[in-house]
């Protein structure tokens, strides 16, 4: 089997990620004989298609992830090969907003055998925007692969890495995580946690707080994706004094340095579902994350997580947490018990998207 798996190659990326773990599917448990991937945004991809068309290997499968960024190399495809393509949340969520997006998508669900969505909430919200396609739909979560040894390992060694580049000392932190862009809104939570950060003792709870409100930092881990009037004030407002951003990690020491943190934020505006929120849980780390579809799918409040609406809820959830160390404990016991399920095992999703390739080859298909 020749397959070409389209995207973003961007590192850091959750699209990336879930590539690399389509050709790992491919190799282990279909034995594919070769794999690419193509970089949706890079002109040689359009050289890459056209390579693919011309081979003469049988069977053939094309899986796209984005339904919006794919859409161009997918119509460029020979009609008898099948697609599957994987919906990665910007493009259900932000992209069905522009018409001309929306337009790219439907061509690219139209052409697709199958389509995979990574919950329930972006199923419910892909039959509302094509409730006549007739090809396989299926929920398959993203996969994670966390290393929890080598995190507690190196944890100590990683952060004394970024906190000698940044020149400060973090400790205690929060961590937000993920490339800059708009809709990650990395402005909501410098803001919300500036508010938390200078506010008089008694702001945001009833009674009198041990917490040492002054002493905390929040650092942003990623590099700019977008360079945006938004992205560029937010770049702007990072003070290198309670505020730090260093740029993307490797997989494994950022691993390490969620655990030297004190909780992971999520502000996005929308998510399809936070491979980072899942670490964390997964990590035993504290998630405390903004309201929206994808992050509540993974985060029940005040069961498995904090989930807020407004700054002022953020800092309200900050408190909670940093006040309450027995909760904090519930709360992360419960989110790696909620992580361990089987739908997050990685063998079990191979095994889905394993049977859904197969379907794909078959010759009705």
């Amino acid at each position: 089997m020749y397959c070409l798996v389209l995207c973003k190659e961007t590192f850091g990326s959750g699209n990336l990620s879930t590539a690399l773990y389509i050709r790992e599917i491919l190799e282990l448990y279909l034995e594919a004989e070769f794999i690419k991937i193509a970089n949706v945004i890079s002109e040689s991809s359009l050289k890459t298609v056209e390579n693919f068309n011309r081979s003469t290997s049988n069977p053939k499968l094309v899986v796209a992830l984005h339904l919006r960024q794919c859409s161009h190399l997918v119509s460029l495809l020979d009609k008898s090969i099948p697609v599957l393509s994987i919906a990665t949340g910007t493009d259900l969520n932000m992209d069905k907003k522009n018409e001309v997006y929306f337009r790219l998508m439907t061509h690219l669900v139209k052409r697709s055998f199958a389509v995979v969505l990574l919950n329930q909430p972006m199923l419910k919200q892909f039959n509302e925007l094509w409730p006549d396609y007739s090809g396989q739909l299926q929920v398959i979560h993203q996969a994670i692969n966390v290393d929890v040894e080598h995190a507690n390992h190196y944890k100590k060694d990683v952060l004394e890495a970024v906190e000698s580049k940044l020149g400060v000392r973090l400790q205690p932190f929060f961590i937000v995580v993920g490339l800059l862009r708009d809709v990650k809104d990395p402005m909501f939570a410098l803001k919300a946690f500036l508010d938390w950060r200078n506010q008089d003792e008694n702001t945001y709870s009833k009674t009198a707080s041990p917490i040492n409100y002054k002493s905390y930092n929040l650092l942003y881990v990623g590099s700019i994706e977008e360079d945006t009037e938004n992205i560029q004030q937010f770049i702007d407002e990072v003070d290198g004094k309670a505020v730090h951003r260093c740029d993307t990690l490797a997989q494994k020491e950022l691993h390490s340095l969620m655990l030297s943190s004190q909780a992971l934020i999520n502000c996005s505006v929308s998510e399809g579902q936070s491979l980072a929120v899942m670490e964390a849980m997964f990590l035993g780390v504290s998630v405390v994350v903004r309201e929206n579809p994808g992050n509540c799918d993974l985060v029940r409040d005040r069961k498995n997580g904090l989930v807020f609406k407004t700054p002022e809820e953020m800092g309200e959830c900050l408190t909670h947490l940093e006040g309450n160390p027995e909760i904090k404990k519930q709360l992360i016991s419960a989110g790696e018990e909620f992580i361990e399920g089987k739908e997050f095992q990685r063998e079990h999703q191979a095994k889905l998207y394993s049977h859904l390739i197969q379907k794909c080859l078959l010759p009705s298909a």
